[in-house]
């Protein structure tokens, strides 16, 4: 701290002030919480214990001398976490190209490579990129302001390529001698002056070398195969499956044979073309499978599982529902690949398919699939004169399609679906019925009561109706017998209205009454005229009516009327009450009231 008696001590973070100590004549007072503060004040030295990220900030010091300010001071403070965990991984990429990253904890990390490299990487760089057959060490150099860190790995070529590099191996090992496709072997000889190299594949031994004072003579027909003799080395240039099998060098001194040392020799094909792949079973069961190409091939799976898989499955089962990343690695004895997938929940499989069509105006019917699933896609074939188009979920076809149409429906994990016969659509028809009921005329004889009665009935009904034919030619004679029907009755209605309107003008009834020329009411009656001296004799029943006598003088002439007394008849009028109509009385002979009738001639 300063040598003045007075300061206070203050840091500031995010633009907001707290004070962390006043200090005055020796006394210093703690106005912060945190614990971690100590002051030492015989060298007047202020100690932070434990550094935290959270005392990260720009403290500044206030002076005082006799009551004022007399200055202030400054220090920027950073804390930062120490470099650790350093790891380098590397992955294959194609084409021919190796990259390497390097990873760490800390804060404001700086990378730098060194190793192996024909041509060093730009420092700073997190990763760098490789050619695919690179071999050697590599390091990763970490650090930041207050600590620092590396890690080593010794790459080997990608797996999957044919490399070229060697294989040592030594008679009387225990283990087997294992060798990539394509991969040199090497297979050091003894120092003895004579020996003899043979192979016994499928309990057959077969004879590849024998060597006597540094002449090799090689039996076998196989070019590949070559002997080095001034390090007493043979070569086998570029393995391939068939030169599997158990090595024996069988040693000889002084012409007898003096042992024998084997070694087995496997040659496998590297790890090639990983590949994951997954499939929704039911119930409630994802299916994750991974494959790859190589011999002797041995799987192992990493990812975010709640509990790992067993080593050496090919597949796993998951719950429907997983989410998450899953990584395939694959190894044989000579090389080693992997590949990763991002997972998702399984969809709902497709079920419930249906089709359903509607006829349109005008001149198409509309044909639609439903379907219950996730990522429902639709593809519809049928008796098409033209393909429709994958994916949609309704067709339109023309009114009149027949035939046959069927809905496919699949997602990612199953499809089903479902046809269905279509007829043309059926065309709309209107049916018109009429009926008309005309009541009688009846007409009593002369002189008799005399009722008129006439009832018509008017019945109209129309009818729309909408046929659905099997076919073409039914729906066609229907039709025709339809029209016929129709056509008949609208001939019936029209004659029967003109036989009505006929039988009307002919039964027309005449005028019950007009007036008379003197002021009287002329009536006209059935009266009954007969010459001089006759008369005829009336014998009848009354009917239900009323009857009155009255004179009848009949219209003169423009002569003068006589006023002689011509001959006197009588005669019945007959007048109807319609509101004594209602019953029949019984007949019976009425009282009559005669009047003279006067004729005048």
């Amino acid at each position: 701290m300063a040598s003045v008696e007075k300061f206070t001590l203050a840091v500031i973070q995010n633009t907001i002030s707290s004070t962390i100590l006043k200090y005055n004549l020796n006394k210093p007072s703690f106005i912060t919480s945190d614990q971690t503060w100590q002051i030492v004040t015989e060298n007047r030295t202020f100690i932070l214990n434990s550094a935290k990220k959270t005392n990260s900030g720009n403290y500044s010091l206030e002076l005082f001398d006799s009551g004022t300010v007399k200055g202030k001071q400054f220090l920027q403070v950073n804390i930062e976490a120490q470099v650790s965990s350093v790891e380098i991984s590397f992955h294959c990429l194609s084409p021919g190209v190796m990259k390497v990253s390097c990873s760490a904890n800390g804060d404001n990390l700086h990378f730098k490579w060194t190793g192996d490299f024909n041509t060093l990487p730009e420092n700073g760089s997190q990763a760098v990129e490789l050619a695919r057959d690179f071999q050697g060490s590599v390091t990763c150099h970490v650090e930041n302001h207050v600590s620092r860190d590396h890690t080593s790995i010794q790459l080997s070529p990608c797996p999957g390529l044919l490399v070229q590099d060697l294989v040592v191996c030594e008679f009387n090992r225990i283990d087997t001698c294992y060798v990539a496709e394509g991969q040199r072997l090497h297979l050091p000889m003894p120092s003895e002056e004579k020996f003899t190299l043979a192979v016994i594949q499928n309990t057959i031994s077969s004879t590849i070398l024998k060597y006597n004072l540094n002449k090799p003579s090689f039996i076998t027909s196989d070019q590949t195969w070559q002997i080095v003799t001034e390090n007493r080395t043979l070569i086998l240039n570029s393995a391939k499956k068939t030169n599997s099998g158990n090595y024996s060098l069988e040693l000889f001194d002084s012409g007898t044979v003096k042992g024998k040392q084997f070694l087995q020799v496997n040659i496998e094909a590297q790890v090639s073309s990983v590949e994951i792949s997954f499939h929704c079973l039911s119930p409630g069961v994802m299916k994750v499978s991974c494959s790859a190409n190589g011999d002797n091939l041995h799987f192992k799976w990493t990812g975010d599982f709640n509990t790992l898989p067993e080593n050496g499955s090919q597949a796993v089962e998951l719950a429907r529902d997983f989410q998450g990343s899953v990584t395939c690695h694959v190894e044989n004895h000579v090389s080693r690949d992997h590949t990763s997938i991002q997972l998702s929940p399984c969809p709902a499989q497709v079920s419930s398919v249906e089709i359903s069509h509607h006829c349109l105006s005008p001149g198409v019917m509309k044909v639609s699939c439903s379907a219950n699933g996730d990522n429902l896609h639709f593809k519809w074939t049928g008796d098409f004169n033209t393909l429709t188009e994958n994916g949609s979920q309704a067709v339109e076809l023309p009114r009149d399609f027949q035939g046959s149409v069927t809905c496919h429906v699949e997602n990612h994990v199953s499809r089903d679906d479902t046809s269905i016969q279509l007829s043309p659509c059926p065309e709309p028809t209107t049916m018109t019925s009429t009926a008309i009921t005309s009541g009688s005329l009846s007409k009593k004889s002369p002189g008799t009561n005399s009722t008129v009665s006439h009832k018509e009935t008017n019945s109209f009904n129309q009818t729309l109706t909408t046929s659905h034919p099997s076919s073409v030619n039914n729906s066609w004679f229907l039709n025709l017998g339809l029209i016929i029907m129709s056509s008949v009755c609208v001939l019936l209605i029209i004659i029967s209205i003109v036989a009505f309107y006929i039988y009307k003008k002919t039964h027309k009834p005449k005028n019950k009454g007009a007036i008379s020329q003197e002021g009287r009411e002329l009536v006209y009656a059935q009266v009954t005229h007969f010459s001089d001296g006759h008369t005829e004799p009336r014998s009848r029943t009354s009917q239900a009516e009323d009857v009155e006598y009255a004179v009848v003088n009949p219209r003169a002439s423009k002569k003068k009327q006589k006023t002689d007394v011509d001959n006197v008849q009588y005669g019945e009028l007959v007048f109807d009450t319609p509101a004594k109509n209602h019953r029949q009385k019984p007949m019976k002979q009425d009282d009559c009231i005669y009047s003279q009738v006067q004729h005048h001639s």
